[in-house]
């Protein structure tokens, strides 16, 4: 998916884009030509390509010299026809747009910053100093380009000549404007990042994932109403931590987006992940319910066993509920030891080694 050169290959958490624009529009989609003006392919356009749901998309107006919001990528990503007029950051005239292939991403929740963040706040001493230290840093640890959104020049920094750029994490964590707009979105970004839509032509399921790769669960600083806050990705703690209980009785798992977890041997099983927190567990088993109907029909796994996982007990009730009533499995997964009601069991690989409820 990604290429080899690219310094955020396969690192979860860099989840962050620059769009580079003088459209009056801002925030409504990204949309860009697929070849340049030569016919042939441009990487500030191909990187639409790695735009993933629920990544967000800060936007940087060439109009005003700064960047005046953030957005969240949506799907899917689709190939039309737009008249593009190309254009440049350093004020060479435009030439008149014609229509060509190109592609369309939607975005949603575009959220404008309380006072935009101009270049020129980029280009303070202490402030180009860290842009170019952080360059030259990562120049050395990968030989390829780093695709920021800002040029360095000997006396002062640019913005970049392209479509779209990479914007760093470290760059988000280190503006506040950055990292509150982030913050701000996140909610909206993790349910957009499981969101898929089965109409479109361009889902399939002929070739399903056979690796298993979860996102990034380390903990993260976010930025909130002027300080710090550590916060945990649970969700993906959950898959990361249930995907290697299994693997390690054996299990062939992968997670194809978006379902959080499919075992495929020794038995067929489309797991659902679900976060109680302070919720009741019937809630998110009748979330998980509807998700795991639509992955096995989508996915055509008409013999799949849907399973929900909890990070805690459910109880006897819910347990005989889901097996009993709905023919679902149900599991959870606490102080490093997965549980599952009777039923789920015989479906576990190596059923003796997943436990039984605690009789209450």
């Amino acid at each position: 998916m990604f290429e080899k050169q690219d310094w955020w290959a396969d690192q979860a958490r860099e989840i962050f884009w620059c769009e580079i624009t003088d459209r009056e529009d801002i925030g409504s989609d990204l949309k860009c030509p697929q070849t340049n003006e030569k016919g042939l392919p441009s990487w500030s356009y191909s990187l639409i390509n790695q735009v993933l749901p629920g990544d967000i998309v800060f936007h940087y107006s060439t109009r005003q010299k700064a960047f005046v919001g953030a957005s969240i990528a949506g799907a899917p990503l689709q190939s039309r026809e737009i008249v593009w007029v190309p254009h440049s950051l350093s004020g060479h005239k435009k030439t008149e747009g014609l229509p060509r292939p190109g592609w369309w991403l939607p975005l949603h929740t575009f959220l404008p910053f309380a006072a935009a963040l101009p270049l020129s706040k980029f280009r303070e001493p202490e402030n180009q100093d860290w842009i170019e230290r952080w360059i030259r840093q990562k120049r050395a640890q990968t030989p390829g380009p780093v695709r920021l959104p800002f040029q360095l020049y000997p006396r002062q920094i640019r913005g970049a000549q392209g479509y779209l750029m990479k914007m760093p994490l470290d760059f988000v964590n280190h503006w506040p404007q950055f990292t509150a707009a982030a913050e701000r979105l996140s909610i909206t970004s993790e349910h957009l990042a499981g969101a898929v839509d089965f109409n479109n032509p361009e889902f399939s399921n002929d070739k399903i994932n056979i690796r298993f790769s979860p996102k990034d669960d380390s903990d993260y600083v976010a930025f909130i109403k002027g300080g710090s806050q550590r916060r945990s990705r649970q969700h993906e703690t959950l898959v990361h931590r249930v995907g290697n209980y299994l693997s390690n009785l054996g299990a062939k798992i992968s997670n194809p987006h978006p379902i959080d977890l499919l075992m495929l041997e020794p038995h067929l099983v489309i797991f659902e992940m679900k976060i109680v927190d302070t919720r009741s567990p019937s809630l998110s088993i009748r979330e998980a319910v509807g998700q795991l109907f639509e992955y096995r029909y989508y996915f055509k796994l008409p013999n799949a066993y849907n399973c929900i996982v909890l990070e805690c007990d459910p109880g006897p009730s819910l347990i005989s509920y889901v097996e009993n009533e709905l023919n679902f499995g149900i599991a959870w997964f606490s102080s490093g030891e997965m549980y599952s009601g009777p039923k789920t069991s015989r479906v576990m690989p190596n059923g003796a080694s997943i436990k039984a409820p605690t009789a209450k």
